[in-house]
C-alpha cells in the first residue's frame, strides 16, 4: 500500500498535498460497482438471482476484496493522471542530467 514520494524518471510528486487522494474514493467506488455488476451479470445465466441471492453477494463481496489492492492501486492512478499531464520528455531530460 505504500507509494513512493516522486517518480523516480520524471521527479513528479505522488503526495502533491495532504489529502489529495481523498478523491481517488469516487474512482475506487465506481471500479468497484463495475466489477459487482459484471459478476452478477456473469453469474446470470447460471444461477437465477431470486433464488440465490447469498451466491451472488457471496460472489460479488469476494471479488471486490480479491481485487481491492488493484481497485486501490488504479482508482490512486486515475485520480492522479486526471490532474497531472504525461510528460514523455521528462524521461529524456532526467536522463541527460544524470550523465
Amino acid at each position: 500500500m505504500d507509494m513512493h514520494d516522486e517518480c523516480p524518471h520524471c521527479g513528479l510528486k505522488y503526495k502533491p498535498e495532504p489529502g489529495f487522494f481523498f478523491g481517488a474514493t469516487y474512482v475506487s467506488y465506481a471500479i468497484a460497482v463495475a466489477i459487482i455488476l459484471t459478476v452478477s451479470v456473469a453469474l446470470g445465466p447460471f444461477i437465477p438471482f431470486y433464488q440465490n441471492f447469498e451466491i451472488y453477494a457471496a460472489a460479488t463481496i469476494g471479488a471486490v476484496l480479491i481485487l481491492f489492492p488493484v481497485i486501490f492501486r488504479l482508482s490512486r492512478h486515475g485520480w492522479l493522471k486526471m490532474f497531472h499531464k504525461y510528460d514523455p520528455s521528462a524521461i529524456n531530460k532526467s536522463e541527460s542530467t544524470k550523465d
